[in-house]
């Protein structure tokens, strides 16, 4: 079973927070938004000097001679390229990431490199870790990449001067020559180590925590084999596979001798490789259990048994053997119990705890405690220590949860120690916890654990790795966890991660927005906005009235989100974290949605910017829209760009008026002569006035649309820009669902102004309850500088005002039709589609028709427009 189909309810902080997966802490305090604006002004590439290319980064590498390390050169991408001979440009990312991408260089860090290899399977946890929208175009020699470290994301900045030695990278090194996306993600991942020899030796599952943040186990394979618990071992490992764990493993060291070496049987003796599947064969009549492992040189692979070139691969089905037997260099397939034999440990790590003990139908708690061992005060040693009641404690409920099965693992307990050095000079103690039932009445406060010995009900084993974690089964209760060291007066800094199982509860509007906020996005959007969130329980369950979505349907909801983040990210060419108008369509296109495409189109406009570019977030939604209605076959859009026949316009006539939330009043302010009128007419009468007449106190037009076969209409509200008529137009600002600010991109102080418009719209109206829209007119007489300045002044203000920005064009029509379309698609979500759900109607989008007929309003002015005085 997938993984969406586990929730984590997570408590360690709050959403949008700064140290989440959306909104990354700053490593070093360094802005890589900031420092690359910086070095573009300046004309110059970016050198980090929290980080420099010298000897102190790289470090004391065990595997290079003094010699050689004096001979290492740092050298950026380009130049790399021309010492090899090659005079192809640099590139970030080649034709996506893959596991096969690289090779491991002269640094043995091939845990990391393993880790590295099973990321690249996971699309959702890359894009995360390495933001795609990176490139070499605009380029400034800086680039960045976030890992969770100790409770938190961070997003660590580097520039591009990689080491090389004898013109041939250092490091790890890609087989595509112009890819870099690998050596510069090592590089910072060297930075939050303390140099690239801090990379020597380690284990995958340290690099797995680093990139996702979730829970991890180790397991000795020679210990789960020999005492026959292959099923349980196969168990796991197929969860593992089918939740999207990252999982790598290492061989035994040949004679007890730390060194790389080549056995006979084609494996690397104390190497790192990566699991990358696992499938089961039928052979001869049996089932033969095969893993498949990948080996981070790039070369030598397992010679025996189901190797690539194994005559047993002739005996099995040619639909396995096409399938399966791959020449991809460093890849290969064994067969478990040889796996077993020859592997020393395997490392998975998931971001939730599920794939542990199959109870794939819960959710989890997650809370997290930072704390702090203090010699003389609260580093109080082991358990038989006299001052063990001197370290800290940490009090935990645990629930029963209806239905659950009593035999199955309900909490799991993580406790990490905090390294401020570099990582292999980091001095770790010996640490462990220990976890004791407290009885019914305890006092509140601390316990003396000394009260408490009948009580223990596990004690962890002590480890001096960064982190030991145990899950266990205990009975519904109140619990006391006492993270310790082996012995006392040891100080350091800890984090302390207590998950526990809860039932499966329904998931409110706000539920949702969090998780798909902190797990779903990969930090570059404005993240999912409780709308947005409304829309996607509206299309999950459309029968629904409660504005909440139960477990079941949110599995489903969420292996959905996946699927189109992967489909996004696979459609986003220019990896600018967007989607242009025509990739959305081709994207639907490429999944079958029979809608077409200037439907996607036109509903592309509810979840696009102002630069018709679609988001990560608005993909998601609008995928979930037409995917929903394509599935109840009843999507159609027409759109009229001449009036439509009579008999549909009286038809909307007769009950455009019949409930009010089906008129959308809509105000247009800003200063005299900025465009407000021709702004409006050019989309209500697709006219152009050069002639320029000031509008005399209020007029107002009457758009018509037809949504879900809803009769739905815009009011737009053409306010006066004098002065003398602000006393007379602001009475009619009251009761606005959406307002308008204009201003002429060719002049400074209308757009100081709209400030001030806004301030006396908002006056007659409740904030939470509007929608803002920022709106720059005569772009087609403003030079390619001004608008440029203009522009990025007016981006400034509108995120400041929470608007939405746009630049349009009334002369040319530029931008006229995407405006409005967005702008009716928001209105009616905002007013009508609530209505309609309350009231069990249909869904949002399915048809909506826009009438070229204006009402005309009930005065006339001198002038022969609308008005109202």
């Amino acid at each position: 079973m997938p993984e969406y189909c586990t929730s984590i309810i997570n408590l360690r902080y709050k959403d949008g927070s700064v140290g989440t997966a959306s909104n990354p802490e700053m490593f070093n305090r360094q802005s890589f938004e900031k420092l690359k604006r910086d070095s573009l002004r300046r004309g110059s590439l970016f050198v980090d000097h929290t980080f420099p290319p010298d000897r102190n980064s790289l470090g004391e590498v065990p595997t290079m001679q003094q010699w050689q390390q004096q001979q290492v050169k740092w050298q950026r991408p380009a130049d790399v390229k021309r010492l090899m001979g090659l005079e192809s440009e640099a590139s970030f990312l080649v034709d996506g990431a893959s596991r096969l991408d690289f090779g491991q260089g002269l640094i043995a860090n091939c845990w990391f490199l393993a880790a590295i290899g099973s990321l690249t399977l996971h699309k959702e946890l890359l894009v995360q870790v390495v933001p795609h929208n990176q490139s070499f175009e605009d380029y400034a020699g800086i680039f960045h990449f976030r890992f969770w470290t100790f409770g938190r994301w961070v997003d660590v900045v580097i520039d591009d001067f990689l080491p090389t030695f004898q013109n041939q990278l250092l490091s790890v090194k890609s087989k595509s020559v112009n890819e870099f996306w690998v050596p510069l993600l090592e590089k910072a991942y060297a930075k939050l180590c303390g140099s690239y020899a801090d990379m020597h030796a380690g284990n995958p599952s340290e690099a797995f925590k680093d990139f996702c943040g979730g829970v991890f186990m180790n397991y000795e394979l020679k210990n789960k084999h020999d005492y026959d618990h292959d099923d349980e071992l196969w168990g796991c490992l197929s969860r593992a596979s089918d939740c999207k764990s990252m999982i790598g493993c290492g061989t035994f060291a040949a004679g007890g001798v730390a060194t790389n070496t080549l056995s006979k049987t084609g494996l690397v003796d104390w190497h790192a490789y990566s699991v990358t599947g696992v499938t089961e064969v039928t052979h001869r009549g049996s089932t033969v259990r095969l893993v498949r492992l990948l080996n981070p040189w790039g070369r030598q692979e397992w010679s025996g048994k189901w190797s690539d070139k194994s005559e047993l691969w002739n005996e099995v089905s040619f639909e396995d053997r096409e399938n399966l037997v791959k020449q991809d260099d460093g890849e290969f397939w064994m067969q478990l119990e040889d796996y077993c034999h020859n592997f020393n440990y395997i490392a998975i790590c998931c971001e939730n705890p599920n794939f542990m003990d199959g109870d794939l139908t819960c959710q989890w708690k997650c809370m997290s405690y930072n704390g702090r061992w203090i010699a003389g005060k609260s580093a109080g040693g082991g358990p038989w220590e006299s001052t063990f009641h001197m370290n800290p404690q940490f009090r935990i409920n645990v629930s029963s949860v209806n239905g659950e099965n009593m035999d199955n693992n309900n909490l799991l307990l993580s406790l990490m120690q905090k390294t401020v050095q570099n990582r292999n000079n980091a001095s770790k103690n010996t640490m462990g916890f220990s976890i004791y039932k407290l009885p019914e009445s305890t006092n509140a406060g601390k316990v003396d654990p000394r009260h408490l010995r009948n009580n223990l009900v596990r004690q962890s084993y002590f480890t001096t790795d960064r982190e030991v974690m145990e899950l266990i089964k205990v009975e519904p209760g109140e619990y006391v966890v006492i993270p310790h060291h082996q012995y006392s007066n040891c100080s350091g800094d800890f984090l302390l991660t207590v998950y526990t199982k809860a039932a499966s509860e329904d998931l409110g509007i706000t539920q949702l927005q969090r998780l798909l906020n902190e797990t779903l996005l990969d930090g570059k959007t404005n993240g999912f906005d409780l709308t947005t969130c409304r829309s996607l329980v509206a299309f999950s369950n459309p029968r629904g009235t409660s504005g909440k979505i139960d477990f079941p349907l949110f599995a489903k909801l969420w292996e959905e989100c996946i699927g189109y983040k992967e489909l996004f990210h696979q459609c986003d060419a220019d990896r600018s974290g967007a989607l242009s108008l025509s990739e959305t369509v081709n994207a639907a296109h490429s999944i079958g949605i029979a809608v077409g495409s200037h439907t996607i189109r036109m509903l592309s406009f509810r979840y696009s910017g102002f630069n018709n570019q679609v988001p990560l977030e608005g993909f998601v939604a609008l995928m979930l829209q037409l995917d929903s209605n394509n599935s109840r076959d009843v999507y159609e859009f027409e759109y009229y760009e001449n009036d439509i026949d009579d008999s549909m316009g009286s038809s909307a006539n007769q009950v455009i008026f019949t409930s009010n939330y089906n008129i959308a009043k809509v105000i247009v302010v800003g200063d005299v002569a900025v465009g407000k009128t021709c702004l409006i007419s050019r989309f209500c009468k697709a006219a152009f006035d050069k002639n320029y007449r000031a509008t005399i106190g209020v007029d107002f037009e009457m758009e018509r649309f037809e949504v879900l076969g809803v009769p739905f209409s815009l009011q737009i509200w053409d306010t006066a820009g004098q002065e003398r008529f602000k006393c007379i137009a602001s009475t009619y600002y009251r009761g606005a669902q959406a307002i308008i600010v204009v201003f002429d991109l060719s002049s400074v102080d209308s757009l100081a102004h709209a400030r001030q418009w806004l301030e006396e719209a908002m006056k007659e109206n409740d904030p939470s309850s509007v929608l803002l829209f920022l709106v720059g007119t005569k772009k087609d007489i403003s030079s390619a500088d001004q608008l440029e300045d203009m522009e990025q002044e007016a981006v400034k203000l509108s995120e400041e005002l929470k608007a939405e920005y746009w630049a349009v064009s009334s002369k040319s029509g530029d931008g006229i039709n995407n405006f409005f379309f967005r702008m009716v698609s928001l209105t009616f979500e905002a007013n009508v589609l609530a209505q309609l759900e309350k009231s069990g109607g249909r869904q949002a989008s399915d048809i909506i028709k826009l009438t070229r007929e204006s009402t005309e309003g009930k005065h006339k002015s001198t002038n022969g427009k609308d008005t109202c005085c």
